[in-house]
């Protein structure tokens, strides 16, 4: 069975077992919409994305006239697809989601601010679009962009200092054999950015970082003024292509980093 065919069964199954002949929706428990949606968030992990999204879009058009249930959908799938620690997180299905929301006429103007706002943010630095430039400072006052890199590979660690989360997952990264290597054959090259204003608190772990990494600090806080990358959660990790079109968005699992790094070096 193919990816699609078993995608098409396994939406007909989901969805037909709880509609009239007509294929509209009947009348069901809380609970049964609540299945449908935990199959969805488990799918969207085992499946390609455009099955996850196949499916995630049936969903959405099932309910769209059933104000009940697409209250009940935002709240079952909205954080799993967009809060920075759920292992769910996926902003190209969280998207369709804050469109729906936003479409929908059973959520009035100022119920659709937050949602406006985070599509807003969803839509930034996406997976194979470029990323956004930004301006380092280093230690001694040199300066430089993020588009001067020049490599096959980049790795963006957005960090603070002071984080204990940061701290772990420097100390992976530089444990890292696959990483070492990349950084060894010039295949790979990270810029360590801090995004915030304590320039004391960064001076004061500067030797924590790996000499060979781009270790600098955002002199006119452009990240967080402009909203450059979504910062609700540090660190984080963007791998980037020769030509800074992301590869990985916003994540924090070095073990990601280093599968595709193997998968994709020659």
């Amino acid at each position: 069975m193919t990816i699609k065919n078993t995608v098409v069964w396994g939406l007909s199954a989901l969805l037909l077992a709880c509609s009239g002949a007509d294929q509209k929706p009947k009348p069901e428990a809380s609970w049964q919409r609540e299945a449908k949606f935990r199959t969805f968030l488990n799918l969207s992990m085992a499946e390609p994305l455009d099955s996850a999204r196949y499916v995630l879009d049936t969903l959405l058009d099932f309910y769209k006239d059933d104000s009940t249930a697409m209250r009940q959908m935002d709240a079952s799938l909205a954080d799993a697809l967009s809060n920075p620690n759920s292992p769910l997180r996926n902003d190209e299905l969280y998207m369709p989601l804050l469109e729906a929301i936003i479409a929908s006429p059973f959520y009035d103007s100022t119920e659709k601010v937050r949602p406006r706002y985070q599509l807003e943010m969803a839509k930034k630095n996406r997976i194979g679009q470029p990323a956004a430039d930004f301006t380092y400072t280093l230690a001694n006052g040199n300066r430089g962009t993020l588009y001067d890199i020049d490599a096959p590979f980049t790795l963006v660690y957005i960090n603070n200092p002071d984080c204990h989360a940061c701290e772990e997952l420097r100390k992976m990264m530089g444990e890292s054999f696959v990483i070492a290597n990349q950084l060894k054959t010039g295949k790979l090259k990270i810029v360590a950015i801090y995004p915030d204003e304590d320039l004391a608190a960064w001076r004061k772990h500067l030797q924590e970082t790996p000499p060979e990494w781009i270790n600098g600090y955002d002199a006119e806080l452009a990240m967080r003024k402009e909203e450059l990358y979504d910062l609700r959660a540090i660190p984080s990790l963007y791998l980037l292509d020769k030509d800074k079109k992301v590869l990985l968005k916003d994540c924090a699992s070095v073990d990601m980093v280093e599968t595709y790094l193997v998968r994709n070096s020659r």
